[in-house]
């Protein structure tokens, strides 16, 4: 199959599925305001029944960890060589149907570091033992990706400008920037969160503020457009990227989630009376996540049933995950 920044949607999910244990052992078993680990989850003191399910999740999120580096590392590679090529990189730049798909790889990358940082830091203890001496590559990483997001969003927005083309051809794919917007986001905001260095602390806020910016305007624009094209309308869509509907939810979170540690920060740093803002904003995020969530599985309730496991592979099925 020939290489395309879509791959990296593979790599992602493999990134949110190696989360999801370890964010709930934070949640659940883990000492409050601590980080979970391997050696720390206090085995004598669970049950048969609470061990049993412990050694499900860190075994689950080992494997996915090992899937996630693994297809980062795959994917990287390929990556570099179709960067070096150049003319595909430039005609899929220059297509506005399809341009959408180079936001993918910063998607993926950010989630990588959120990765070392959690299921990666679980069964490594130097990685939290040593945060705050990591936090300046940390922001570099951060930086880097942050750059490369808004120069490629401002060399998107022009070429759609210029080549305009109907939004009833659009499908929503086409949010894969706001998904970039908020991954980046997320990761500037564990940065901002962590540093003890006020400098670092305070650029990354500014920063996360740009892309939360973008993120939202981009996210309040675009929706409306393809609700009323793709589903109010009844425009006919491929089937291949039905599934690209749920990519309204995880911008809806990592864009709430951002902001809602923006807000904390905002308060603890600069003394303001936040109130119940971060919590509103929080709630907020996930209540519209979950409502579209089941909105998108009445939608494709017949694509579910009937074609799903019989349709040939498209990246956009990894929207589902």
């Amino acid at each position: 199959m020939k290489f395309t920044p879509l791959w990296f949607q593979g790599a992602l999910a493999s990134a949110g599925v190696a989360l999801m244990p370890y964010t709930y052992l934070k949640a659940s078993v883990s000492t409050p305001g601590s980080d979970p680990s391997l050696g720390g989850l206090g085995w004598q003191s669970l049950s048969p029944a609470e061990t049993a399910v412990a050694l499900s999740l860190v075994a689950i999120m080992g494997l996915f960890v090992a899937i996630h580096l693994a297809l980062t590392a795959l994917f990287l590679k390929e990556l570099v060589a179709w960067l070096r090529r150049g003319e595909e990189v430039m005609a899929l730049a220059a297509t506005p149907l399809a341009n959408a798909g180079l936001f993918s790889p910063l998607v993926a990358l950010p989630m990588t570091m959120l990765v070392v940082f959690g299921p990666i830091g679980f069964f490594v203890p130097w990685i939290g033992e040593s945060l705050q001496s990591l936090m300046l590559p940390a922001f570099l990483v951060f930086a880097i990706l942050w750059s490369a997001l808004v120069a490629l969003a401002m060399k998107v927005v022009r070429v759609q400008l210029l080549a305009p083309i109907p939004f009833r051809k659009y499908h929503f794919g086409w949010l894969l920037d706001v998904l970039a917007f908020g991954a980046v986001s997320l990761l500037g905001a564990n940065v901002m969160s962590n540093a003890h260095h006020p400098l670092l602390a305070n650029a990354a806020a500014l920063m996360i503020a740009v892309t939360l910016a973008l993120g939202f305007a981009t996210l309040i624009v675009k929706v409306p457009i393809l609700v009323y094209h793709r589903l109010l309308a009844k425009q006919a869509t491929e089937p291949s990227v039905l599934p690209a509907i749920f990519l309204v939810v995880p911008p809806m979170c990592l864009l709430g989630f951002s902001l809602h540690k923006l807000a904390v920060f905002a308060g603890g740093t600069y003394d303001l009376d936040v109130g119940a803002i971060p919590a509103v904003i929080l709630l907020a995020s996930y209540a519209l996540a979950m409502g579209w969530f089941l909105l998108s599985i009445v939608v494709l309730r017949e694509y579910l049933c009937r074609e799903f496991l019989r349709a040939e592979f498209s990246p956009a099925q990894w929207g589902i995950v």
